[in-house]
């Protein structure tokens, strides 16, 4: 038989990392053996997803696809009530043509799309073990099952632009596993709380070294590994996020990228040589951000409540609910611009400006707090 069930998502994780260099480092990430084992038996609860709400194969035009998200994700998905990730992770493979319980088909791919296939099911299953902040209101598996379910819509987006309307990278299935994969693991073991003063990089470095391990036993080359961290460190607010919407916009618009140190974040300079890498940290930024700024106002107020809870838990009498704060995010977060990737932009910018147009004409009838 050379196919393993779709539901027996544990039988894969067990047969994946015994796979690659050995297990030893897959059972660090979790906490042991026994750890692991508990952990990915336990996953069998989650319902097999057989296809994803919006995908390359659902067919839907943009304004579908962000309708369907709104509804089907952001509405739907709740702690009690969404898709195991390992569950989303094989569905989402499963969309780019990768079907990982098929000995046969996984056997004949390329090694390292192979090995970054197997470590996007290991991710996804660790990021259902948030150890440091397992009853976040916001950062938990519903937030990363949203980035991934986006990543990879705007993955296989990038690859429709048609030259001149914005394209200018164009994807490979190993580009748009490391997106995936980074999905998944961008927000490892969040604390529920924002980057303490001067580390901008706490939580992001946090959820690398949380997955490195499991990159490493799944067999990822360094150079993948590489990649994999200059997708995750740019979705930090706190200063990378607004360096590579500075690379991207200058790439966009062929100008110079060069680096220039004045600005810091030396650790992101690889990104203005790369405009591939570029476009794939993007998309993961997009994705990030998409059910706050993406969905529109029923989706925003959904999430802001969430992350309002979070902060409040962590000690911060923070409201992000009203227009205020939402024009603060759009502003400064998101930018009035708009979305960072090529993909995002093209497909989703018309509906966002009009998201700043409405929450504009809300703040003109709401009081200040």
């Amino acid at each position: 038989m050379t196919s393993i069930p779709l539901r027996s998502v544990s039988g894969l994780l067990r047969e994946f990392a015994a796979a690659g260099t050995g297990p030893r480092g897959v059972y660090a990430a979790f906490g042991g053996v026994a750890p692991f084992y508990n952990h990915v038996r336990a996953l069998d609860r989650f319902a097999p997803l057989p296809s994803l709400p919006v995908g390359r194969r659902a067919g839907l035009l943009p304004r579908e696809t962000r309708e369907r998200f709104a509804a089907d994700c952001v509405r739907g998905w709740t702690t009690g009530r969404r898709p195991g990730l390992p569950q989303l992770a094989q569905a989402l493979l499963r969309d780019k043509g990768v079907d990982i319980g098929d000995r046969t088909a996984l056997g004949a791919l390329p090694p390292q799309e192979r090995a970054l296939a197997r470590a996007v099911m290991l991710v996804a299953a660790r990021a259902e073990m948030n150890r440091s902040g397992a009853v976040n209101a916001y950062h938990n598996p519903v937030h990363t099952a949203h980035v991934a379910t986006m990543a990879g819509y705007l993955a296989d987006l990038n690859d429709q632009l048609t030259e001149g309307y914005g394209r200018f990278s164009e994807f490979c299935l190993r580009d748009k596993l490391i997106i995936v994969l980074a999905a998944f693991a961008h927000d490892i073991d969040h604390p529920g709380q924002s980057n303490p003063p001067g580390q901008p990089y706490k939580n992001e470095r946090a959820a690398i070294n949380a997955a490195l391990p499991i990159l490493h036993a799944a067999g990822v080359t360094p150079q993948d590994c590489t990649r994999f961290e200059m997708l995750i460190l740019p979705t930090s607010p706190d200063g990378p996020h607004a360096y590579l919407k500075q690379v991207a916009t200058a790439q966009a618009e062929m100008r110079g990228t060069r680096h220039d140190p004045a600005r810091g974040f030396d650790e992101l300079a690889p990104l203005c040589a790369d405009r591939t890498l570029t476009q794939m940290a993007a998309i993961l930024s997009d994705a990030d951000l998409f059910a706050s700024g993406g969905a529109g106002m029923q989706a925003n107020r959904i999430m802001s409540r969430r992350l309002t809870n979070e902060a409040r838990k962590a000690g911060h009498m923070a409201d992000f609910t009203t227009p205020q704060a939402r024009a603060g995010f759009l502003t400064h977060v998101i930018g009035r611009a708009g979305f960072v990737s090529q993909a995002a932009r093209a497909a989703f910018n018309r509906d966002y400006r009009a998201f700043v147009a409405a929450n504009d004409a809300l703040l003109k009838k709401t009081p200040a707090p």
